[in-house]
């Protein structure tokens, strides 16, 4: 079965940078990129494929600078999945794929698919931290729903999760909403009304997102009190 692991993008400015995209190998907790090649060895991937360009550091996008990073500390992570770091690194260079097109999750998914379609992909495995993997996994969802040429993907398609660190947010921290689909709750499009956040997400108006904020937490208050 050949496959494609999709090592997801992490801003080069995110705190923690480093942990969250290595990790540290020597006490077996794997970051993003340290997992995703662990995995890629694990199921001897045919393709392994770095995201994104949303972020530079000194001229190198994301992608080439999580996979530069990776090159340069093999030699820990290699001992882990016994192999010797030399290697490591030609098995990786002969695989290895940047994409530093991809501007959010949903550009890493679908040039990743597109990749797995032109190659004759079999399998899928998405790997990024907790706290993101499970939207990498709507969003793939998502992809194959809206292209007929992914559907077969969704028979292989796979996701796994960096180890946790300290200080990283807590998986309780996160929330999901699923559309109404049981009889004994209220038939109420909360998941609709509710992705009118989004653009308040991604603005630079830090002030207008906080006053929504606010706002919102006002409403759910006062609405509380009515249930």
């Amino acid at each position: 079965m050949k496959t494609l692991v999709l090592i997801h993008g992490l801003h080069l400015g995110a705190k923690h940078w480093e942990d969250l995209a290595w990790g540290d190998p020597a006490t077996g907790r794997l970051g993003k990129a340290a997992k995703g090649i662990a995995e890629a060895v694990k199921f001897d991937a045919s393709i392994i494929v770095f995201g994104s360009g949303a972020s530079q550091k000194g001229g190198t996008y994301e992608a080439q600078f999580t996979y530069n990073f990776a090159l340069e500390h093999l030699a820990v992570l290699a001992t882990h999945i016994g192999m010797t770091p030399g290697a490591l690194k030609e098995w990786l260079n002969s695989r290895v794929r940047m994409d530093v097109n991809s501007q959010n999750t949903r550009d890493e998914v679908h040039n990743a698919f597109s990749i797995a379609r032109e190659n004759g992909i079999d399998r899928i495995i998405l790997v990024s931290n907790p706290w993101h993997i499970l939207r990498c996994m709507q969003v793939a969802f998502s992809e194959c729903a809206k292209d007929t040429g992914s559907l077969h993907l969704l028979d292989n398609l796979y996701a796994t999760a960096s180890d946790p660190i300290a200080g990283e947010m807590r998986i309780d921290d996160i929330v999901i909403i699923e559309p109404p689909h049981r009889p004994d709750r209220p038939d109420v499009p909360f998941t609709i009304t509710l992705k009118g956040l989004i653009p308040f997400m991604t603005t630079d108006r830090l002030d207008v997102a906080l006053n929504l904020n606010d706002a919102l937490k006002k409403v759910i208050a006062e609405w509380k009190q009515k249930l």
